[in-house]
């Protein structure tokens, strides 16, 4: 028997949806594949967070015949797309779940959006591990045999997507591990654009941390987040003071020495989002000095270097006419969030549809039955009214109009809405069927219109 591994992931992390879930292995022996019922069964074990931030390991077993030089394939995206989900609450577990100064006292009972945590929150299952073995099995003289080959300890995958167009080309991991100055969080944004918040707004990064090893081999990499430092600026450059978040377990993270893809028990920090918006920092107990104008976010490791690049916030207000902001947050192809102004004119409109049926006018009385003018006649017994949205962006850079793409293309768009308590996101669905790239070459000036649909009805009366 002569079992070989042709083709397996060979990155420290892996997207989910990318070329890099594709498992090929064969058997050289002539002899040992022309046994009886000789095949392939590829395993797959999951390991992921559940409610209770206990680890959580399922299996699963796929059978591939081999052809006849010997060789298998098999493609384990699905399985692992069915995992990763890019979180949506704040996570709940027995340590964690930070919001307006509050920590775990209030859960499970109270549960908040995740683009609301004010420190920092784990995650579920938008980062898993995975191990996959294979069993070459066959029947010889009547026993069957069932040879065990591990293909790659410690896989981990998260909800990120490798564009088509890039082909061939790797999925750059190393740029989203976080060790060095120009080293990004899990946003395809530039750090180059400017991000623009008002003070009520929130916004989060998501980021790896702790260890992440590469299969096949000892080598290993940390991404290095000892604390996110956040310094607030004037109009002319000078610092006006700083808010620093450590990643520790009482701000709900979790120290990059204590996290490792292979610890099943630190999964759920192994990627971690972090409250970075002006709201997030208030609900923390943090203040934005006055005359702050823009501000920096960056990580920094335990000896104080940087291990992220510089990502730059410009604070606004509202349009000087009156026009209402709507504030989008969607799911980027990293599995982070994104977020996005819409400043300029926008509309609200109710789009009512109406189930009718005829009531019949005679009221039938224990003694009599007479015709009323107040009843019968045609009548509603279902209304479904859902509000619809029409925003439109300033005028904007070509850098920041390709990046709008991802929000016009995401499958998990959400609407801020600060008239509730505690503040909060409601999903919508992005209603625009087409996204025309705007090229300064093309357009002197770019400006987008989108029409968003929120996603709960209208709660009316019924019949």
């Amino acid at each position: 028997m002569a079992f070989q591994i042709f083709d397996r992931p060979l990155k420290f992390v892996h997207p989910a949806y990318s070329k890099h879930t594709i498992f090929t292995v064969r058997e050289s022996s002539s002899t040992t594949v022309a046994q009886s019922g000789f095949k392939f069964v590829f395993e797959v074990r999951i390991f992921t967070t559940d409610e209770n931030g206990d680890s959580v390991t399922d299996y699963h077993r796929f059978t591939v015949k081999p052809n006849s030089d010997g060789f298998a394939s098999f493609d384990a995206a699905q399985i692992i797309q069915d995992y990763c989900t890019t979180d949506t609450e704040i996570f709940t577990g027995a340590v964690s779940g930070s919001h307006n100064n509050t920590h775990a006292s209030v859960f499970p009972t109270e549960r908040f959006s995740i683009h609301t945590v004010d420190r920092y929150s784990r995650q579920k299952s938008n980062l898993i591990k995975v191990v996959v073995a294979v069993y070459s099995q066959y029947e010889l003289n009547g026993t069957v045999f069932m040879p065990f080959n591990v293909l790659g300890e410690d896989y981990a995958f998260f909800n990120g997507v490798q564009p088509l167009e890039q082909g061939s080309t790797d999925f750059d991991d190393l740029k989203y591990i976080l060790n060095g100055n120009t080293k990004e969080f899990l946003t395809y944004t530039s750090p180059t654009i400017e991000r623009k918040v008002r003070l009520g707004d929130y916004h989060t990064f998501a980021f790896f941390n702790g260890t992440f090893k590469q299969v096949g081999s000892i080598l290993s990499f940390t991404s290095q987040v000892n604390h996110i430092t956040i310094t607030f600026l004037n109009s002319t450059g000078n610092t006006l003071g700083t808010n620093t978040l450590t990643n520790n377990s009482f701000n709900d993270g979790l120290g990059t020495s204590s996290t490792t893809i292979e610890d099943e028990d630190t999964i759920q920090a192994s990627l971690l989002y972090a409250g970075v918006g002006p709201a997030n920092i208030i609900n923390r107990g943090g203040s934005i000095p006055l005359n702050t104008k823009t501000y920096t976010v960056q990580s920094f490791n335990s000896t104080g270097a940087a291990s992220s690049a510089v990502y730059t916030f410009r604070l606004e207000e509202d349009d000087c006419k009156g026009f209402e902001t709507i504030r989008l947050a969607y799911l980027n192809r990293l599995g982070g969030y994104d977020y996005y102004n819409f400043t300029k004119k926008s509309t609200r409109t109710v789009d009512t549809n109406r189930g009718l049926m005829k009531h019949n006018p005679v009221h039938f009385g224990n003694v009599y039955a007479g015709r009323q003018n107040f009843i019968g006649g045609t009548g509603v017994y279902r209304s479904r009214s859902v509000e619809i949205i029409e925003a439109n962006t300033d005028y904007i850079t070509e850098n920041e109009a390709a990046a709008l793409e991802e929000l016009f293309t995401s499958p998990n768009v959400y609407i801020q809405d600060t008239t509730q308590s505690p503040d909060t996101f409601l999903p919508v669905v992005v209603t625009e069927k087409t996204y025309t790239k705007q090229t300064t070459a093309n357009d002197a000036l770019k400006q987008y219109v989108i029409s968003i649909e929120k996603s709960n009805e209208k709660l009316t009366q019924r019949l």
